[in-house]
Order: structure tokens, then sequence, then C-alpha cells
């Protein structure tokens, strides 16, 4: 399959992408969610797939992008969830595995399909936030971990999510550094004690980013781009009144919050400006903000406190780390410098 998607003759290429659409349209999806190993092939299949919509040649592309326009919704439902499947176990295939994701959410004609929504990233979130945990738990910082819900080991799905995170950690164990990062106490219950930690854990992860290494770092700025791209979408991005599905639309926005440095609990900052600036997640947020904040003016809106913030906290000199505030100087061609007060 793969020789056949790389192959120099367009014809043998053009013939790859008709035959894995024949299979794709006869999935059957108890088989395919009972096997793990169906489940990487096919993957890698649909990621191929994906990658033949900007084939070079003409033909191949549109033959492409015709196809999977006419998949249906149970099978165009059953890959995706076998991406995230494969998000979850592989560590390594992430940043691959992410721009398949949104080479389908920017396509015409599937962007209506829903490919990512509030759950795809509550979900990954989900994920990483356990393999940091898992992290902290080897270095001896942490006792129990928890999901972002904050359940507990007596919980059947989120053993199985646990066992999943010790998996994929321990499949890129020996290739990763052991460095420690997030473990943010996502329950509303928390005490103060826990918010503290929550604020400690929070400066701990940011000051550790310069440490990751190319896959996670990467990870990291590509989901944190495309939660952005799918914030400035008004007819995807919708804040719901139902209960359930209003908690994870809170969680997924207070992660990102803490992503950013920023603790929710006690509105400040626990990083250095400095360290903020240089993140990877920092600047993919800055990049997208202004078309969240012009497209979706209800995110925008929940979303303006916290930005507020970030741009009064980010410029502030290095001799001001514990605090917003300091002076910039903007000098002018032919003037003496204009004070520009950040905060007081």
């Amino acid at each position: 399959m793969e020789s056949d998607f790389h192959s120099r003759e367009w014809k043998t290429r053009f013939s790859s992408v008709e035959r894995m659409m024949l299979v794709f349209q006869f999935l059957d999806d108890p088989t395919v969610k009972q096997g793990s190993i169906l489940q990487s092939i096919l993957t890698n299949a649909f990621c191929f797939l994906i990658s033949s919509m900007d084939d070079i040649n003409t033909a191949v592309a549109n033959r492409a992008n015709i196809l999977l326009e006419s998949l249906h919704d149970g099978s165009l439902k059953l890959l995706c969830w076998c991406l995230e499947q494969q998000f979850d176990s592989f560590i390594c295939d992430r940043p691959l595995l992410l721009h398949s994701i949104m080479a389908l959410h920017h396509h015409p004609w599937l962007t209506k399909r829903k490919i990512i929504s509030w759950k795809f990233f509550f979900n990954r979130f989900d994920a990483l936030y356990l393999e940091a945990q898992l992290s902290l738990q080897r270095a001896g910082e942490l006792i129990e971990p928890l999901d972002l819900k904050a359940s507990h080991m007596s919980n059947e799905s989120f053993n199985k999510k646990l066992q999943k995170a010790r998996e994929a950690f321990k499949r890129y164990a020996p290739s990763r550094p052991t460095y420690r990062i997030i473990g943010i106490l996502a329950s509303d219950r928390m005490n103060n004690q826990q918010a503290s930690q929550e604020e400690a854990y929070v400066a701990l992860f940011m000051q550790r980013c310069s440490e990751l290494n190319d896959y996670d770092g990467e990870t990291h700025s590509l989901l944190l781009t495309t939660l952005m791209q799918f914030l400035a979408q008004p007819d995807l991005a919708q804040l719901s009144d139902d209960k359930f599905q209003s908690q994870i639309q809170n969680l997924v926005l207070r992660h990102l919050s803490l992503l950013l440095g920023y603790g929710p609990t006690e509105r400040a900052f626990c990083v250095t400006p400095q360290k903020l600036r240089s993140s990877a997640t920092f600047n993919a947020f800055l990049s997208a903000l202004p078309q969240v904040l012009d497209r979706n003016l209800a995110i925008g809106a929940t979303l303006l406190p916290m930005t507020l913030s970030l741009m009064i906290f980010c410029p502030a000199p290095p001799s001001k780390a514990n605090g917003p505030g300091g002076n910039s100087w903007l000098q002018c061609h032919g003037q003496a410098g204009v004070p520009i007060i950040m905060h007081g």
C-alpha cells in the first residue's frame, strides 16, 4: 500500500486511491473497533488518502477529493475515530495525525460534517493530561493521577483511559527525556490548597516547555492551532445550554487558559513574561486570536477577560517578572522615547 501511494507512476497512485476508497465504503464498525492492528492499518491508509488530495498530479488529487466527498457518514466517522485512537496510543504519530485531521477539517465539502468537535479536543487534552501526570508519578511527585473530570480510580472508564496512557507513555518512554510537565486538577470542587497546587503546576509546565522534544512541542502547538481554528467557526464552536456539553466546553476552555500559564482560580499568570512569549502554545494562540474574536462573538466574549490580561502581561520586561506592571518605551525617529504604561 505504501509503495503504491508513493509510486512515481501517477496511474499507480490513482489506482491506490480508488482501491482504498472501495475498502472504506464497506467497513464494519464492530470488527474495526475490536482490532487495534486493523485500526492502525486503516489509519495509515486514511492518512495516505488524505495526503493524495494534494497530489502533484491533478487527476490523482481530484479523484481523492471527489471520493472523499462521496464517503458516507458512517465510514467517515469510523475512520476519524481510528485517527483519534492512534493519537492516544502512539505519541510519535501525533503531528502527522493532526495535520491529516486539519486537512479534513478544511476540506470545503467536509467541514459541514463536523470532523472535529468539543469532545474531540476534550479527549485529546485528557490524554495529554494523563500522560503528564504519569511523568510526575514516575518522578515521585504525584501519588494518584486524575483525568480532567477528576474521576476516581474506581471508575471503569477512567481506568481504561489510564491504561491506554500508560501504554502510550511506555512505548515512547525510552526515546523521550524524563521531564515534569503539567499536573492541574480540573475539578470544580477544588479547595484553596488544591488551587495553589494548580498554579504551581502551571508554572512548572511552562518552565519545562523548552525541554519538550520535537514531537511533544509540535503536538501542543498543532493541537492549540486546531482548537483556535475550530473556535473561529461559530457554526461549529457553539456554547451549549446542555449540562453535559457545557461541562465539556468549560473544561476545554479552562485547559486552554492553563496551557497559557493563566490560573483561572486566582486570575493571574504563574510564569514570567519571557517564558510565556517563548512558548509554542502562546504563539499558536496569538496567531489565531484575531479570527476567533472577529468571527465568533460568543467565544470571543468568553475568552476576552483572559485575553486582556494576556495582552497586558506578555510585553512586561524581565525585571517585572513577578507582576504585569512595567514601562515600555517606544523609540520614534527623531523624537524622544514615548512612555507606554502597561499596567500599574
